[in-house]
């Protein structure tokens, strides 16, 4: 698959399997925002399909190959769009032997749809396979989890991601290290990063939260640098709490001494004094919570669910 830079041990490992014809009906592709989940089930389709068909499927315009995402303006997979492919998969392929249906950030599947999801899952019609593409499978219920195989993205080095960067983007010297820590090996994610002011401004956001929590801001601080920019953009919120997931996840691996590699900070001073000043058991609550927020994001109460973030790290809850 010429037009693939990365993942090709899977796709490699994938063409074996397709080789014995021994196919799961579901498959789970995790990986980063911008780690290439979408080309690879597009690259997996196509081995399905035949190569006759891949320019199509490439393309996005297959018609045997149903891509299903978030309505325009909205943040969540609702039931009826799952409704909607449950009934399409019970029409015969019109070109290839199968019809193959790919869930893009299924991880934002209302629980209702994941449960409409899952009886078609326990009851697959023949010649039909789903790839759920997640940043994360434990967003997914665990009914439907146990019923798919997972397949796991992999990560470029830094030094190929920088280059990359540097022949895309020769303008953003200044950016170009952060892009590529911000990566953590997703090219797509760092292409984001440099196209996306909104990326951008969130890592801004989530940099300004932690270094008032190192200087032990209050919790009427810390609500006040974060609670007026996301609690009007579900979507903006789901990408700061990301961000917000590295941060924690470099404080936690910080504090029990491993430090060779950071997802998010590149001040190793600020990560250090974080890292020996928050207490363990804090930053996991704050952890779980902000775990909650992605997960749930739709439907959270999103100012008591920031509440209680603030309250696990501000200076006057210590």
């Amino acid at each position: 698959m010429s037009f693939i830079l990365g993942n090709k041990t899977v796709l490699s490992a994938f063409e074996a399997v397709a080789d014995t014809g021994r196919f799961s009906h579901a498959y789970i592709i995790e990986g980063a925002v911008g780690s290439g989940r979408l080309t690879l089930a597009r690259a997996i389709a196509s081995i399905l399909a035949g190569k006759e068909h891949a320019p199509k499927i490439t393309a996005g315009v297959h018609q045997d190959v149903y891509e299903l995402r978030c309505e325009e303006g909205s943040s969540t997979i609702k039931i009826d769009q799952i409704r909607e492919i449950i009934s399409q998969a019970y029409i015969k392929p019109a070109e290839c032997d199968k019809k193959i249906f790919i869930i893009e950030n299924a991880q934002q599947m209302v629980p209702p749809a994941q449960n409409a999801l899952l009886q078609i899952f326990e009851e697959p019609p023949k010649n039909v396979m789903f790839f759920l593409l997640v940043t994360n499978r434990n967003l997914l219920l665990s009914t439907l989890k146990s019923r798919a195989v997972t397949l796991k993205t992999e990560k470029f080095p830094d030094s190929f991601v920088r280059e990359e960067l540097k022949k895309r983007y020769p303008d953003a010297h200044s950016l170009i290290e952060e892009a590529v820590l911000i990566a953590d090996g997703a090219l797509g994610k760092a292409f984001a990063f440099l196209d996306d002011e909104k990326s951008r401004k969130a890592v801004t956001l989530v940099k300004s939260y932690f270094s008032a929590v190192n200087e032990g801001a209050s919790f009427s601080r810390l609500s006040s640098v974060i609670s007026p920019s996301v609690s009007n953009d579900r979507n903006y919120l789901f990408s700061v709490m990301n961000y917000f997931s590295l941060a924690l996840r470099d404080i936690l691996t910080f504090s029990v001494g491993y430090t060779e590699k950071t997802m998010f900070f590149a001040d190793r001073s600020l990560l250090e004094e974080l890292s020996q000043g928050l207490d363990r058991q804090r930053l996991f609550s704050a952890y779980e919570t902000v775990c909650r927020i992605m997960r749930d994001v739709s439907k959270i109460n999103v100012s008591l669910a920031l509440s209680s973030v603030n309250m696990s790290l501000a200076g006057d809850f210590a």
